[in-house]
């Protein structure tokens, strides 16, 4: 039995692209990560490392979900959900377009229970569902445990430099998966790295 969902109109990036696109950028983040930290704290710091079960998996074996949204209600849901100030703080800066697509990656374990309030999201890549897939500013967000790399809009597109934001967040944390018809996350316990709930 297959389900057939119509797109709204001027959506030109297809859930199956979309993906791939977020998984190459995770790769990419994963190959230069070193370097994308160096850059975004301005020195050189090895020894800086937030979330170690996340880094130290494969990108290949992240569970990842991609689902269409408005651009208005992604930022809806980052507002509520338990992102950092940081993410929070660089996502409602953001002009977006009306759809994105929106690819979080979590590991096995952070999916393995079927309540959603014990599920986690490590980090998450935000596309432009109305952008051409060949081109590299597709990709208006990505955010892996301790770096967020952001698409800049105040900057002059003539000049080709500058454009993307690399932020360091050493205090990063886990947030919670997208449920449909959640209006915010009041009724789950917020658990804390180190802490049981």
């Amino acid at each position: 039995m297959f389900l057939i969902v119509p797109l709204p109109a001027k959506i030109y990036l297809k859930a199956e692209v979309a993906e791939a696109i977020a998984r190459d950028k995770m790769e990419q983040i994963f190959r230069l990560r070193a370097q994308m930290i160096n850059i975004a704290l301005k020195k050189k710091k090895p020894d800086w490392h937030v979330d170690p079960d996340f880094h130290g998996a494969r990108p290949d074996s992240l569970l990842a979900r991609t689902y269409l949204t408005t651009g208005w209600k992604y930022k809806h849901r980052v507002i509520r959900n338990t992102t950092s100030p940081a993410v929070r703080d660089e996502v409602t800066s953001m002009h977006l377009p009306r759809y994105v697509w929106v690819t979080k990656f979590s590991l096995a374990q952070d999916a393995a229970d079927p309540d959603p309030c014990r599920q986690r999201v490590r980090g998450h890549v935000l596309i432009d569902a109305t952008g051409n897939r060949f081109d590299d500013d597709a990709v208006l967000l990505a955010h892996v445990p301790g770096l967020l790399m952001g698409e800049r809009s105040d900057v002059d597109p003539a000049n080709d430099g500058g454009a993307t934001r690399l932020r360091a967040i050493p205090d990063d944390q886990t947030y919670y998966p997208k449920v449909r018809g959640w209006y915010d996350f009041t009724q789950c316990v917020v658990a804390r790295p180190g802490f049981d709930s």
